[in-house]
């Protein structure tokens, strides 16, 4: 269990906020914060569900509709933006289907990078049916291994990759990018790390997990 001296607490007001803030289980965002410069995300199919509207930060959509426009399968985002309030009753739901277990995969109120606008998960969409296909890596590796080599043009890095459990406090997930602008994701995927890594290097205020 974490003591209070342990945690690092974000008072973010308004518009401040560095993209290459860093949201973990040690380093939290205050209950009310909400960033301002939020887009809506239109659906980009008639599949998906209309009933839940999506919102990112500005700059990282923006980023995001230029990389989906070279990405060899259409992409759509599936989660963005999330309120402390959905993030704890996100946790409650899956704490009441699997345990502790959830912790692994899901984060506690305050800890998720969803919170800052910043996240994305994302999906694809089939082509000759315009409907969302599985996120599963293996049946489409190929979509999934440009976005490894490419995100990083546009400003994105896989936030929580394979092996990097320990570092990031969270199983590998394929589906989950994290804008922190270009020079820094170009350098963040030069030297295959995490942001904890970038940032511990960079001689930044970490708390690790």
């Amino acid at each position: 269990m974490l003591e209070k001296k342990d945690i690092l607490y974000y008072n973010l007001v308004g518009d401040n906020m560095d993209v290459s803030i860093l949201v973990n289980k040690n380093n939290l965002l205050n209950a009310s914060y909400v960033p301002r410069n939020l887009v809506f995300v239109p659906s980009i199919s008639e599949h998906l569900d209309s009933h839940h509207q999506i919102f990112v930060e500005k700059e990282t959509y923006s980023h995001f509709i230029k990389m989906n426009e070279k990405c060899p399968m259409k992409m759509y985002i599936v989660s963005g933006y999330r309120s402390y309030q959905y993030q704890q009753d996100l946790l409650e739901y899956y704490y009441k289907k699997d345990g502790e277990e959830c912790y692994s995969y899901v984060a506690s109120p305050g800890t998720s990078e969803h919170q800052t606008g910043l996240a994305i998960d994302f999906g694809f969409i089939d082509a000759s049916t315009n409907m969302p296909v599985s996120q599963e890596v293996d049946q489409y590796k190929s979509a999934f291994d440009w976005i490894l080599k490419n995100a990083h043009l546009y400003g994105f890095i896989l936030r929580y990759p394979e092996g990097k459990e320990k570092i990031t406090g969270y199983k590998y997930e394929p589906w989950h990018l994290r804008y922190i602008g270009i020079e820094s994701a170009k350098e963040i995927y030069k030297n295959q790390e995490t942001l904890e890594e970038y940032l511990e290097r960079k001689s930044c205020y970490v708390k690790r997990v």
